[in-house]
């Protein structure tokens, strides 16, 4: 009986032994998980604001091109004309 009692000691030691360290590796993932929830917290806001900025961005994008286009309508012919003289008389100061 006395063996029995001791063995059952020896092997409940271990189960204790490896329940402490489960424990343990438990609290580090843990610790672990929420580090990652603090870095995905702040990927989120900078991806959020990334995203705001492009879309600030491409609004003035489309009203530069609006205003281009407003402006190539009213005066197409006098613009062009006027390239086609500097483009002229950059051909013509290059070639002499």
């Amino acid at each position: 009986m006395s063996n029995y009692q001791g063995q059952t000691q020896v092997n409940l030691s271990t189960i204790d032994r490896q329940l402490d360290a489960l424990v343990d590796i438990t609290g580090q993932q843990k610790v672990i998980a929420g580090q990652m929830n603090a870095e995905l917290v702040d990927q989120t806001q900078m991806i959020g604001n990334t995203n705001q900025k492009m879309d600030e961005a491409n609004n003035k994008v489309e009203k530069a091109t609006e205003k281009v286009v407003k402006a190539g309508r009213s005066s197409s012919s006098c613009i062009s004309w006027v390239l086609i003289i500097i483009e002229i008389a950059v051909i013509l100061f290059l070639v002499l």
